[in-house]
């Protein structure tokens, strides 16, 4: 979506304009205007937001405003303190929306600015987040959110990003046989200047179609230097969300802050287990603890890796302990996963007809029509 940033300081106009920006939108040099230039822009045609900077002139900018809010079909944001009660009032009246709080601008825009993405049908749609999250070490999380990815990225040819999100070492560059130029941390470490542009430049590609943020070797170097958190986490996930139909995050076992927000900011989050006694009670606790921070149960996706091992849980045990249903299984298929691995290939790049590829392949696509 387009944006134009209306101001009378430039100052405070590059603030907003970098709040535009970050939540995703567009605000090319034309968009920036100062405020004798707004019904020329809005005769243009081609906007679908509306951000006047309030500055000195506070009634200027109410004033200014309440035209927009008249002249244009899309959302008008008032952002900056007022300090008379009554222009509050004008500006409400209007039908502009006011964000006053320097520090929850930002958030207060980009979740404003996501609900006008879902709603709005003649907006470019809003892509999907899917979260990978695997409660126990070893069950397949990675390898899963890889592939998912992969064959995802098959059928959308402006790209899928797939994305390591969490303090883990780089992980994803050695299974795809890639090299992550820039890092995850590097990205979150100046989150506040982060827009779609930048973004799309620290991705490394690979074939087909994927755009990858991942840890590099840098990352793995300075791991106490950590700058993830939750504001950078968000950012990343608004505009993967705003540039890409699809993304993937491989987070980390660990239920932390970061870890957390990149659930709330999910569209769906694959539960990945083994079927035995350790995954199911660790995936039943790391469910506990989700929901205790408010995440709401019907966003996870419960999946089971490595079906068809002798020994192990049947469907009705795990549903049971759990109180879910199995969204999808993901068959046991050992050759062609330590074949993927030492080639850095993907699943259907190491064997296209073996089970787990064709299991993936169906997730995928049930995962792409629940969205659609």
């Amino acid at each position: 979506m387009r944006a134009v940033v209306v101001h009378d300081s430039d100052a405070l106009g590059r603030s907003a304009r970098r709040m535009v920006l970050g939540a995703g939108l567009e605000c090319r040099g034309d968009d920036y205007i100062p405020f004798d230039s707004l019904e020329r822009r809005l005769a243009a045609g081609d906007t679908a937001v509306i951000v006047v900077r309030i500055g000195k002139n506070q009634r200027q900018a109410v004033e200014l405003a309440a035209r927009a809010a008249s002249l244009s079909q899309g959302p008008v944001f008032a952002v900056g303190k007022l300090d008379d009660p009554t222009l509050i009032g004008q500006v409400q009246a209007a039908g502009a929306t006011h964000l006053e709080s320097e520090t929850a601008m930002q958030t207060e825009f980009e979740t404003a600015v996501d609900s006008l993405s879902q709603s709005r049908q003649s907006a470019r749609q809003r892509g999907r987040l899917i979260s990978v999250f695997g409660p126990t070490a070893g069950s397949g999380a990675t390898t899963l959110a890889v592939n998912l990815a992969g064959a995802l990225a098959s059928w959308y040819p402006q790209g899928v990003a797939l994305a390591e999100m969490g303090r883990t070492v780089a992980d994803i560059p050695l299974r795809l046989d890639v090299k992550a130029d820039v890092g995850t941390n590097d990205i979150c470490r100046r989150w506040e200047q982060l827009d779609s542009t930048s973004l799309e430049a620290g991705l490394a590609r690979r074939d087909p179609g994927l755009r990858i943020l991942a840890h590099n070797q840098a990352d793995d170097e300075h791991y106490d230097d950590d700058p993830m958190h939750p504001a950078a986490v968000r950012r990343v996930g608004i505009l993967m969300r705003s540039n890409f139909p699809y993304a993937v995050w491989k987070l980390d076992a660990q239920l932390d802050e970061e870890c957390l927000e990149s659930i709330r900011l999910s569209d769906c989050v694959l539960l990945v287990i083994r079927p035995d006694v350790l995954c199911v009670r660790r995936a039943q606790a790391a469910r506990r603890l989700m929901e205790s921070h408010g995440i709401d149960r019907a966003k996870l996706q419960l999946i089971v890796n490595r079906w068809g091992q002798p020994g192990q849980l049947t469907r009705r045990q795990i549903e049971s302990t759990l109180d879910a249903k199995i969204f999808h299984q993901i068959a046991d298929d050992p050759k062609v996963a330590n074949r993927a691995l030492n080639r850095g290939a993907l699943f259907v790049e190491a064997g296209k007809a073996s089970p787990a590829t064709k299991a993936i392949a169906k997730l995928a696509k049930k995962l792409d029509q629940h969205f659609s």
